[in-house]
Parts: structure tokens; sequence; C-alpha cells
């Protein structure tokens, strides 16, 4: 389940995450996440399967429109990339009144995987999941990143 279903006030601050989130009681609690833990930079693009963004982001960058996290991140060649962005909806979940991040499975493309891929988006895979891919692949070329819950719902 995407986490912003059941949360609001959700805020970035500095590399920490916060957000009041409903429990299995319906209740509104406050709950945290250190997305430096799960992110990281690789070449000004938000990675996850690194950590620690937060330690090469531009000061005060960093920005949250919705659950869209956004920042200016140090390149290799020691200045700052464009503007990234990550859609944190996509691997933050709410277990219960808690913010956890999603353990990822990583699956390095074939050269034919691509053409493939299209072709199960236009056929098969739900929409949202055929956007999860897309991000995938934009963050990181060779490498397709699928989180638990959202290989289990294919």
């Amino acid at each position: 389940m995407a986490f912003a279903l059941t949360t609001k006030q959700i805020e970035l601050r500095g590399n920490w995450l916060v957000a009041t989130v409903q429990n299995s009681n319906t209740e509104w609690v406050s709950s945290q996440l250190d997305l430096n833990e799960y992110i990281g930079n690789r070449e000004g693009e938000f990675d996850v399967t690194s950590s620690g963004w937060f330690n090469s982001a531009k000061e005060w960058s960093w920005r949250l429109e919705g659950t869209i996290m956004f920042a200016q991140l140090m390149t290799g060649a020691g200045w700052y990339g464009n503007e990234t962005s990550i859609n944190l909806n996509l691997f933050v979940k709410n277990d219960d009144g808690t913010l956890k991040f999603q353990r990822l499975f990583v699956f390095p493309l074939r050269r034919r995987f691509p053409v493939l891929l299209t072709t199960l988006i236009q056929s098969r895979l739900h929409h949202d999941f055929s956007l999860l891919f897309q991000a995938r692949i934009y963050h990181s070329p060779r490498i397709v990143y699928c989180s638990k819950w959202e290989a289990q719902s294919i």
C-alpha cells in the first residue's frame, strides 16, 4: 500500500520524512523515517541501492511536493547536477502507524529486456506498476528495481 493513502501532514525535515500516519486502530500517530539510510546519490541522481543522499545535497535544495522529493545532488566531478526527484510513494509504506522503507529486489537488465518490458507494460501490467518500472529505469539505466510488495502485486 502506498503510504500517502493513510498519511497526513507529510513533511521533509532535512533527511527525515515526518508524517502523521494511521494505524490499524484508525488512530493518527506521529512517525518519522531517516531517508538518508535508504536513498543515496549516483552521479547527481537519487539511488535506492545506496545511502547518504543528504550528505551530497546542495544546502536547502531539498523539498517535498506531495510524495515527490526533490534535491540537487553533487556529481562525481564535484559540481551540483540538475534537480533530481524520487516518488517516495513507491518506496515508503505505512506499517501499522510506522513509516518503513521497502527493501528491494534488484534485476540486472539484459540487452533485450527494455523491449520486453515495454511490450509487457503495454499489454499486461497495471498502470501504476508500469510507472514504477519507468521510474526505476530512469534513475538507473542498467538496473530495474522492484520492491517486495509491488512484485507480489503482479
